[in-house]
């Protein structure tokens, strides 16, 4: 009877799913402030962020493409412009500051 414990022990690991994306926190670059990461490095997060923000300035368009994720804004009165850019599993989330 010792394999109950066993089938517990593995109903328990298999309950738990893979572990969540920690989010980090990369520095600031032109384009946007308070940068967060998912699944990817900050310096793969930084040029997305970097890209968007040309784009931007360009033609004044939020929701567009940068380097091949696909990025949203909203615009609320507490937070301003936020921004968040996905690729499957990765994810770029920043506050928009383009300078003018």
């Amino acid at each position: 009877m010792r394999t109950g414990g066993s089938r517990l022990l593995v109903a328990a690991v298999l309950m738990t799913g893979a572990p969540a994306a920690e989010a980090r926190t990369c520095a600031n670059t032109f384009g946007g402030d308070i940068i967060s990461a998912e699944n990817m490095e900050c310096k793969q997060a930084r040029a997305v962020v970097r890209a968007w923000a040309r784009k931007y300035k360009e033609d004044g368009v939020v929701n567009r493409r940068a380097r091949g994720f696909s990025c949203r804004g909203r615009n609320d009165q507490y937070e301003g412009l936020t921004i968040r850019c996905r690729l499957r599993a990765k994810q770029v989330r920043f506050y928009a500051n383009v300078p003018g």
